[in-house]
C-alpha cells in the first residue's frame, strides 16, 4: 500500500499588540518625567543627560567630606584673637577661658599658635599680609595675662579668606569673643561671606561656644566706646573650627569634652537637611515609578480616584530634619505645581497657571531637641544621622495635595515642585546674643550673635549641596 502524505495547510495569525491609550498616556508621562528630571521638558526636544545614581527618599547620615586616604589633618593652628576687647576673660588666671587656651595644646597634639589682630589704622583685607595680622608665639603662662591682649583690632574676613586659599589639610581654630559690627545687610559681611567661600569647598566649618568670668572693660560697638567696670560671670567666647573634614571638628570637639561640660556646639556639614518624602497611595493607581528603581516618583490613577466627585486628594508624608547640632530649629517648604495636559497622544504644559485649583498646606517635621552642650560627644563614633520627628502622628501626611478634574482634557500631568528655606533658630543662640551691647547688664551676651548666625545659615542653606530635597515627584491622572 502507497503511503499518501496529506499537508494540512497552517494558518498563520498574525497578532498585534493592543496598547490603550492609557499605557500610551502612561508612557509619555514617564518620558516626561525623566526629561525634567534630567533638566529637559515635554516639548519633544528633551534634553539628553546622562544618568546619574538613583536618588532615594531615605535620609542619609552626613558623609565624611573630602577625608583624604591617609591622613586627614596636616597641620593644625591656633589663632588667639588678641585684641583688648579679649582682656577681661584674663582677669582670672583660672577660668574656663585660660583652660581652654591651656587645653587646646592637648586637644591638638602639636598645634601651631598664634597671636591674631593688628595694631594702628584699620586696612584694606586686599592689602593684608600674613606677618599683619598673625604673628607665630609659643604657649606660655603669658595668655594668662591681662596685658597680653594689647592689639586694637582684626580683620577675620582676611584671614578666613587666606585659609580657603590654601591647598593644604590645615585645621584651624580662632579663638575670639565673636563680635562682629556690621550694620548692613546681614548677607553683605565680609565674614559671612569669607566663612560661606570655605563652605562652598566642601569643608566643615564648626562653632564651639564656651561661656567664662569677665572682668574690665568692655567695648560697646553701639556706643563705639568702652564702658568700665564689668564683671560678669558668664560672658561667651568661641572656637571657631576650620576643618577639612566632620572628623577633625568631632576629634576636637571628643578632646575638649571632658574638661569642658557646658561647652556648646554649631556645625555647619556639607550635607545639613534632609527632606524624606513618602507618597500615601490611593484607589485608581495603575502605574507607578518609584525610587529607588526610579529618580523620580511617578503615580499615574484612573478615574475611579476621583470617587464621582470633581476633585480628589494626594497625601504626602514629608519632613525636612537637621543633622544634629545645625542651627536651624524649624524649616519651612513651599510646593508649588506645573501643568501638562494631553493633546495629540502627548502631554503640552499649561501657558498658565494650573486649572486644578491646587490648595495645599505643609506642616515639617520638628527636629528632635538637641542637647547643644553634649557632655558626653566622644560617644559618637560616626557623624550623626538626621533627627526624628517628635510629637507627630507617624501615619498623619504632612502635604495635601487637592486637584480639580479637567474635564477639557482625558489626562492631565502634573510636576510638584519643593523649594525650601529655614524659618527660625534654634532658641540657644537667642540667647546667646543681643542687639544692644551699651547695657551692662547685656555683658553676658555676645553683640548681635544671633544676625550672625542666621546670616550664615542663609548662605549655608542656599548651596544646592546643603538640603538633600526629595526626589522630583509628579502625577498623572485620569479625567474621563
Amino acid at each position: 500500500m502507497r503511503a499518501v502524505l496529506v499537508v494540512m495547510p497552517i494558518l498563520l495569525l498574525s497578532v498585534s499588540a493592543c496598547t490603550s491609550e492609557s499605557d500610551r498616556a502612561y508612557a509619555e508621562a514617564q518620558k516626561c518625567s525623566a526629561a525634567i528630571t534630567n533638566g529637559g521638558d515635554c516639548s519633544g526636544n528633551q534634553t539628553t543627560v546622562a544618568p546619574g545614581p538613583k536618588e532615594t527618599s531615605s535620609p542619609q547620615p552626613s558623609p565624611k567630606l573630602d577625608e583624604p586616604k591617609k591622613s586627614s589633618i596636616e597641620e593644625s593652628r591656633v589663632y588667639l584673637d588678641s585684641t583688648e576687647s579679649m582682656r577681661g576673660f584674663a582677669s582670672s588666671s583660672n577660668s574656663t577661658f585660660t583652660k581652654l587656651i591651656e587645653s587646646i595644646s592637648y586637644a591638638m597634639p602639636g598645634c601651631r599658635l598664634f597671636k591674631y589682630g593688628m595694631t594702628g589704622k584699620r586696612k584694606v583685607p586686599s592689602e593684608g599680609k600674613s606677618d599683619d595680622f598673625a604673628r607665630e608665639i609659643r604657649f606660655s603662662q603669658d595668655l594668662r595675662k591681662p596685658s597680653f591682649y594689647d592689639l586694637d583690632y582684626n580683620e577675620d574676613d582676611m584671614l578666613f579668606n587666606r585659609l580657603t586659599g590654601e591647598n593644604r589639610s590645615v585645621r584651624s581654630v580662632l579663638i575670639t569673643d565673636g563680635v562682629y559690627s556690621a550694620q548692613q545687610s546681614e548677607l553683605e559681611s565680609e565674614v559671612v561671606k569669607a566663612i560661606d567661600n570655605w563652605l562652598r569647598k566642601g569643608r566643615f566649618f564648626g562653632i564651639l561656644v564656651f561661656t567664662s568670668p569677665f572682668k574690665g572693660q568692655l567695648y560697646s560697638e553701639n556706643k563705639r566706646t568702652w564702658l568700665d567696670g564689668v564683671n560678669v560671670n558668664a560672658r561667651p567666647f568661641y572656637a571657631f573650627v576650620f576643618s577639612p573634614d566632620e572628623k577633625g571638628f568631632r576629634d576636637l570637639r571628643d578632646n575638649l569634652s571632658n574638661e569642658f561640660k557646658d561647652m556648646q556646639s554649631l556645625v555647619f556639614p556639607r550635607e545639613a537637611v534632609f527632606c524624606p518624602l513618602n507618597p500615601k497611595v490611593k484607589q485608581g493607581l495603575e502605574h507607578k515609578s518609584v525610587p529607588p528603581d526610579s529618580k523620580f516618583f511617578l503615580h499615574m490613577y484612573n478615574e475611579s480616584i476621583f470617587g464621582g466627585k470633581n476633585s480628589t486628594e494626594l497625601s504626602y508624608d514629608l519632613r525636612c530634619l537637621p543633622v544634629a547640632n545645625y542651627p536651624v530649629a524649624e524649616f519651612k517648604v513651599d510646593v508649588s505645581l506645573e501643568s501638562y495636559s494631553w493633546q495629540q497622544n502627548s502631554f503640552k504644559k499649561a501657558a498658565s497657571s494650573p486649572q486644578s485649583d491646587l490648595t495645599f498646606s505643609v506642616e515639617t517635621g520638628t527636629p528632635q531637641p538637641m542637647n547643644m552642650s553634649s557632655s558626653s560627644p566622644g560617644k559618637q563614633a560616626s557623624p550623626p544621622p538626621a533627627a526624628s520627628p517628635v510629637d507627630v502622628a507617624p501615619n498623619q501626611p504632612s502635604l495635601k495635595l487637592t486637584f480639580q478634574k479637567d474635564a477639557g482634557s482625558p489626562y492631565s500631568f502634573y510636576h510638584v515642585i519643593f523649594s525650601f528655606s529655614s524659618r527660625t533658630l534654634r532658641p540657644t543662640i537667642r540667647s546667646l546674643s543681643t542687639e544692644d551691647d551699651s547695657q551692662i547688664g547685656e555683658a553676658e551676651k555676645t553683640y548681635r550673635f544671633y544676625e550672625f548666625v542666621s546670616a550664615l545659615t542663609t548662605a549655608h542653606l542656599q548651596d544646592r549641596a546643603t538640603v538633600k530635597l526629595p526626589p522630583p515627584v509628579f502625577v498623572a491622572l485620569t479625567n474621563k
